[in-house]
């Protein structure tokens, strides 16, 4: 499941789609893959920040998780639902 190289935001919302369905079908090792994908590619989208960190943090990649959201914070400093995640990825270590 390659992702799409060309116009940019529409390769990002497709990355965005994948990330989502290969978690809501439960394939997590296909969610890795692409989540490290899509932030190799666009490592300055705070919303693919964010959806990584769900996967890593699914995972227990805790690690992981806490630097992407860190991420999406510096890309996005006002995102408040950013800060809600953060504090749960926190808790959960």
């Amino acid at each position: 499941m390659a992702l799409l190289i060309g116009a940019p935001a529409l390769a990002q919302d497709e990355a965005t789609i994948k990330l989502h369905r290969a978690q809501s079908l439960g394939a997590q090792e296909e969610a890795l893959r692409v989540a490290a994908e899509a932030l190799q590619l666009y490592p300055q989208n705070a919303s693919l920040q964010r959806t990584a960190a769900g996967v890593y943090s699914s995972q227990g990649q805790y690690a992981a998780a806490i630097g992407s959201q860190r991420r999406s914070l510096e890309l996005e400093p006002a995102h408040p639902g950013a800060y809600a995640n953060i504090g749960g990825l926190f808790t959960a270590v």
